[in-house]
């Protein structure tokens, strides 16, 4: 493998499943329109035929149930945008991962001697990724947690289209057929997928940590060399957004009703943004144990070194003449200057390989539903709670 980019779907991470599994029948491929057409036809098999299915329904059979599915926002968010989101991901944020995975060599961080090591992570990473058994896997995880889920959930707390008042299999409305079937299990696999691809991210990143990695406390990163593996918190940021999508649903769902939620409930809010930011830059902190050793070395070598220059300048300074005490001075002063920017580069020094840039972009996407949330809900009450309260 060569330091460049890889090309377009060869890299490790372009058939994570289940998009793998329409790659292996030649239903897809790593182009973006490919990916934008498999958004559609996910759209088309999960939320289109629920829909007609209502419609029609509804119609024939004069269900009082049905119409119910046209007002549950949280599965219109699942299906109308979170699952295409998760598909588009992959055009988006595979070819980065890619990359970075690449940069370590092409970037100079892999000694020779473990340019091998680097090359056998990328391949096992690679044969993780196209794994038909995880791909299988998936399918079958995906139902049995669907299926649980159905099984734990109160007949209550379900929406009002998906149970039955006689409590007959028959008597369930089709469209929840499709949705307990299809529709639910679709989402759940792509969910999945990401969990797979982040779990692999995460494995690639800790064999990386484990190399003797050419990292210098001084380099101007601010991260020892490695600070690019912080830009894969903006490849995932389209996947957060996703998630959020999902999360924001049962929200929605119990702000249609009312005016005023408790500081409670935004704070269970801040708390969620917080936990899906962390699961995404997560796998960065397998690079702290390094950077923590870099640093440290670092410092103790710069304090070293500035003790004994302090010596010898304090030394050489009376024995220097009119001419040479001019030459001194401007030595000690040179000196003096690169002490400073090398010990403003180690305080400066972050702990972690990610830049504040990348931080901000993972926060808006994943807060980003959120806020469009509390947006809607101040303009169907018309204004802002009362005091201790805060309209979401």
């Amino acid at each position: 493998m060569t330091g460049g980019p890889p090309c377009q779907g060869s890299g490790p991470s372009e058939a994570a499943p289940p998009y793998g599994i329409l790659r292996w029948f030649g239903l897809a491929d790593a182009s973006a329109i490919s990916h934008i057409r498999v958004a559609g036809m996910v759209v088309m098999v999960i939320w289109y035929p629920p829909l007609l299915i209502t419609l029609l329904q509804q119609g024939m059979m004069a269900l009082p149930n049905c119409s119910e599915f046209l007002n549950d926002v949280a599965a219109h968010l699942r299906l109308l945008i979170a699952a295409p989101l998760l598909v588009v991901a992959h055009g988006v944020c595979s070819p980065r991962l890619n990359v970075l995975m690449d940069e370590f060599l092409a970037g100079g961080l892999v000694s020779q001697r473990d340019r091998g090591r680097h090359q056998a992570a990328i391949h096992s990473t690679r044969i993780l990724m196209r794994s038909r058994l995880a791909g299988l896997g998936t399918i079958v995880l995906s139902y049995c947690l669907v299926a649980w889920a159905i099984g734990v959930l109160p007949g209550h707390a379900a929406p009002a289209w998906y149970r039955s008042d006689a409590g007959s299999l028959a008597t369930y409305p089709w469209a929840a057929w499709w949705y307990g079937l299809v529709s639910l299990p679709l989402v759940v696999m792509l969910l999945l997928g990401w969990a797979w691809q982040l779990l692999l991210w995460t494995r690639f990143l800790t064999l990386m940590s484990r190399l003797e990695l050419q990292v210098t406390p001084f380099h101007p990163d601010q991260a020892g060399g490695i600070g690019f593996v912080g830009v894969s918190a903006r490849a995932f940021a389209i996947v957060a957004l996703a998630v959020s999508v999902i999360l924001v649903g049962p929200f929605l769902d119990r702000l249609v009703g009312a005016s005023t939620l408790l500081l409670g409930t935004v704070a269970e809010v801040l708390v969620t943004i917080l936990l899906v930011v962390c699961l995404f830059t997560a796998p960065l902190a397998a690079f702290m144990p390094l950077l923590v050793r870099t640093w440290w070395q670092g410092r103790t070598a710069l304090q070293k070194l500035a003790s004994r220059l302090s010596r010898q300048l304090q030394a050489d300074r009376p024995k220097s003449g009119p001419v040479s005490g001019d030459l001194a001075r401007g030595t000690d002063l040179l000196t003096i200057t690169q002490l400073q920017l090398a010990s403003g580069k180690i305080w400066s020094m972050r702990l972690l390989p990610i830049d504040g840039k990348s931080i901000v972009i993972l926060i808006l996407a994943a807060a980003s539903p959120f806020l469009v949330a509390a947006l809607f809900a101040v303009h169907r009450s018309g204004g802002i709670g009362a005091p201790g309260e805060l309209l979401f």
